[in-house]
């Protein structure tokens, strides 16, 4: 059995072992686990679908996902659906025009026509490709877009309390932000899991939460399991293609940035990053990702992409593909106990989409406030899309603020360029009368 493991996930090649990949496969678990609650209560509030099998088809996404990326890449990282991404897709249930059972299904032909174009263009979307045109778009519209999702996700975690100091839902948010974070700082893994049971809890005594009746269910994905309308989709192609392009942009931003950064983390990986935007790894990430990400949209999880809370794991030790793959067992395992999702206050996830949304807006530090024309398009874009619930309205909106200024600063070259020619006639006609006088 250690030849296999050998073999498969150069283990010991890795100065790592077995016990040590399994534990780091567990603690980057319970990092991610909090998407089972997330996406459940995302797409169950918009949508009436059962929460329960949402959580389900997002424990298979997620475990398919990240045993295959650790089978194909021998990379500690987990592939599961995104909270962030899914939030805003969530959002977007209400743009289409029919009832929110046929809106979720238009979200999930967004997702896996996403997942479609990934794969189609993943032999030649290395890392190097993609960095390279990510610099290429103006940074106005590429920090802003990212930092709208941020603002857009801290105003759905105020949508579950009010902000009257009579309210104990309040107050029960700021413990459970104050709980996270302590979790955060200690390094404790599983710590947005933990802060979301410890907020369900109390939300149980304060709202009379209603109690689950059973732990152990089959699980099951009947309802939610994807099927194509052609009216719909005709119906609301606008809305479909133009979230496509948003959330496709988003992935990109995302792969170009956090595969990297996590595996940045530690030492043992060097190697490794000396060559990643060349090597099949990353050429397999992103085909994964998309992969993944249509199975997303037939199970009706939405959108994956690499988990950022892989470096719990990574600080635990894994240094092999097998922690992905003990991840991906577990979240196999985790849908015997779906039932318990179902009856998760929906508060008990503020504190995490605050957090998440919060370090999305991270990206407005890299906005150049002193430069005129690259502020007004990016606060463009980061107020419409919270605002709309539109990243497309937001990309539209925030590039013909771009094209205006662009315009104003070709007149402005050309009113420079006129002044500069007539002080230089100016000057030429003074030299010539001096002449004359003479």
């Amino acid at each position: 059995m250690s030849a296999l493991f050998e073999k498969l996930f150069s283990i010991r090649a890795r100065d790592s072992t077995v016990s040590k990949e399994v534990r780091s496969g567990i603690a980057n678990f319970l990092a991610a686990s909090y998407v089972l609650l997330l996406n459940s209560q995302l797409f169950s509030t918009k949508a009436s679908v059962p929460s329960f099998e949402v959580a389900v088809a997002t424990a298979i996404t997620g475990a398919v996902g990240s045993i295959l990326l650790g089978l194909c890449t021998n990379l500690p990282l987990t592939l599961a659906p995104a909270a962030g991404l899914n939030a805003y897709l969530a959002n977007m249930i209400d743009q289409f025009p029919s009832e929110a059972l046929e809106g979720y299904r238009n979200t999930m032909t967004l997702t896996w026509l996403v997942g479609l174009a990934l794969v189609l263009t993943a032999p030649c979307l290395s890392s190097s490709f993609i960095v390279n045109l990510v610099q290429q778009f103006p940074k106005s519209l590429r920090h802003g877009l990212v930092a709208s999702i941020g603002f857009l996700l801290v105003f759905l975690s105020f949508r579950t309390f009010s902000f009257s100091f009579s309210d104990g839902k309040l107050y029960i948010f700021l413990f459970g932000l104050f709980i996270l974070q302590l979790l955060n700082v200690l390094r404790i893994p599983g710590g947005t899991l933990l802060s979301i049971v410890i907020c369900a809890v109390l939300l149980f005594f304060y709202s009379k939460h209603p109690l689950p009746n059973t732990i152990f269910l089959l699980p099951k994905i009947g309802s939610i399991s994807y099927s194509f309308n052609s009216q719909m989709f005709l119906k609301s192609w606008k809305e479909i293609v133009g979230g496509s392009i948003g959330i496709f942009w988003i992935i990109l931003l995302d792969l170009s940035v956090v595969p990297q950064s996590i595996l940045g983390t530690n030492d043992a990986f060097s190697p490794l990053l000396s060559t990643w935007p060349n090597n099949t790894q990353s050429i397999w990430t992103v085909l994964l990702t998309g992969l993944t990400t249509i199975l997303g949209g037939l199970t009706g999880s939405g959108v994956c992409i690499p988990f950022a809370e892989s470096s719990v794991g990574i600080r635990e030790g894994g240094r092999t593909g097998f922690t992905a793959v003990v991840t991906g067992i577990c979240f196999l395992l985790s849908t015997i106990i779906m039932s318990l999702f179902q009856s998760i206050p929906l508060g008990a996830t503020a504190p995490p989409l605050f957090v998440a949304g919060a370090l999305m807006l991270k990206e407005v530090e890299h906005i150049e406030w002193r430069n005129e024309r690259q502020v007004l398009p990016a606060i463009m874009t980061l107020c419409v899309v919270p605002f709309t619930n539109s990243l497309m309205s937001g990309f539209i909106l925030g590039l013909a603020v771009l094209v205006i200024e662009f315009l104003l600063q070709l007149i402005e070259c050309q009113q420079t360029f006129h002044n500069t020619v007539c002080e230089e006639a100016t000057v030429t006609q003074e030299g010539q009368s001096e002449v004359c006088i003479s």
